[in-house]
């Protein structure tokens, strides 16, 4: 660590949280299985803790399939409905989304506490 507001020590106990990569692989974000929907265009699964929308990252695809999703919540559910066609789908949807809440109450492996000390 390196104080950069002054050119001097510290004399805190200085001590950080480094997040790792999560299950998901990135620290902050958690996958989301909505699944597939053979016989409605929307389908909702109830909220773990995350925030999913327009930008939430769908995993797994590889172009194959032209489905495009509009990603909302409604209530304690986050909710997929296919736009590119009235009709349901068959791949395993699966999106990135944010966590919410504090980092701290994020259940993830990779956090690690370092303690620096002072200077």
């Amino acid at each position: 660590a390196r104080r950069t507001d002054y050119d001097g020590d510290w004399s805190v106990h200085l001590k950080v949280f480094c997040l790792g990569r999560s299950s998901s692989g990135i620290s902050g974000l958690k996958k989301l299985r909505i699944g597939s929907s053979l016989d409605n265009n929307v389908k909702c699964v109830e909220d773990p803790g995350v925030k999913c929308d327009e930008n939430a990252k769908q995993l797994g695809r590889t172009g194959k399939y032209p489905d495009t999703f509009h990603i909302y919540s409604h209530g304690n559910q986050i909710c997929a409905r296919r736009t590119d066609a009235p009709q349901g789908w068959g791949i395993d949807l699966v999106l990135r989304c944010q966590r919410t809440g504090s980092p701290k109450s994020w259940n993830m492996g990779g956090k690690t506490r370092v303690s620096i000390g002072s200077s």
